[in-house]
């Protein structure tokens, strides 16, 4: 069996660059390409390479199609990145912000250069693993992160009972009131990251179905057909579903339908997709966030925009920002708030 050379430099360097790759990725299910994995662990046709992967990626989905596009599925082995670490007398990876560096003069004044699409916007900057922005963004003055509460199922749940609806939604109401606990419960239950749980039921809120189908996203996602089977099965998940259901009905009477004819003349409308009852919970998100910006220019509070959270440079009054959406939206909603620390 292969075993590297630790007193070889060369090998040390390789080694030192795997971990500091491996300890910048998120935790969660990714896509990898062959080249891009070659570029940061070598070659897999190289003892080294092999024996950088065999430690640090765990294979959730063998599947990957050239034509399409669809890379395999890993994660990351933090039991391997600590066995590299002892392997090469390695006690702490120094965090690399230079990634965050192109980005200073945007960051350092507060002016961003997003793009917009589908009621978002996106920036390069939220594609850098999470522990390497961080203290990055610190550094240069942004430290204040803060994202809304279970956005997805409380935007879509309120914005339907203003429209209207009154019949009863026990199961979301109850991933509202208990959101840590249900995921934690389902994680357990059926051995999927709490991540996944929390994307699987915001997918599914959006029009996402747990189906086999090679090309569904939720399945993309979780990695695996057999925790799509586990959770079809699953009472609370399928209690939920039909809770999603009733939100949907209200809620489409503001997405536009066309019509098709049918074989035998009739007009029918078409049923609504998936990428549309995604772009309807966007646009509340982008309401919210509307206010969000408009408070922070009023405080003169430089921000930087993700989604449905943000990164700002002194501390908001969240009784006082509560209070502005309340009033210009109609929405409760709870902040989440964490300080990000420098490298």
């Amino acid at each position: 069996m292969y075993k590297p050379n630790f007193n070889d430099p060369r090998v040390i360097r390789r080694i030192t660059q795997a971990i500091t790759w491996a300890n910048g990725i998120s935790k969660k299910t990714r896509s990898f390409g062959k080249l891009y994995i070659d570029q940061q662990l070598g070659h897999s046709g190289r003892p080294l390479g092999q024996w950088l992967r065999q430690h640090l990626l765990i294979t959730l989905d063998d599947y990957y199609n050239k034509e399409t596009g669809v890379c395999k599925k890993y994660k990351i082995n933090p039991k391997g990145i600590e066995y590299l670490k002892g392997s090469i007398g390695l006690e702490a990876i120094p965090i690399d912000t230079r990634q965050v560096d192109q980005w200073s003069d945007q960051i350092e004044s507060g002016i961003f250069l997003y793009d917009e699409k589908s009621n978002r916007r996106f920036h390069p900057l939220q594609y850098i693993p999470k522990v390497i922005k961080q203290p990055g963004m610190a550094q240069r003055g942004l430290k204040h992160n803060y994202d809304i509460v279970a956005a997805a199922p409380t935007l879509l749940l309120q914005h339907a009972k203003h429209l209207g609806m009154n019949k009863p939604t026990p199961y979301l109401d109850l991933y509202l009131q208990n959101r840590t606990q249900v995921r934690e419960f389902l994680s357990q239950q059926y051995k999927i990251d709490r991540q996944l749980i929390k994307k699987t039921i915001n997918g599914l809120l959006q029009g996402g179905r747990l189906s086999h189908w090679h090309q569904s996203k939720i399945l993309r996602d979780l990695g695996n057909h057999s925790y799509i089977t586990a959770l079809r099965s699953d009472q609370y998940i399928q209690g939920l579903v039909q809770d999603i259901k009733v939100m949907w009905q209200t809620l489409q009477i503001e997405i536009p339908r066309t019509s098709t004819t049918t074989r035998n003349g009739t007009q029918r409308k078409r049923a609504i997709t998936s990428s549309q009852k995604s772009d309807k919970y966007r646009q509340l998100e982008r309401q919210v966030i509307k206010v969000v910006e408009k408070y922070l220019k009023k405080h003169n509070n430089k921000c930087f925009f993700e989604h449905d959270g943000w990164t700002c440079e002194t501390a908001v009054d969240l009784i006082e920002l509560r209070t502005c959406v309340r009033t210009q939206t109609g929405f409760e909603i709870e902040f989440d708030w964490s300080v990000y620390e420098t490298a």
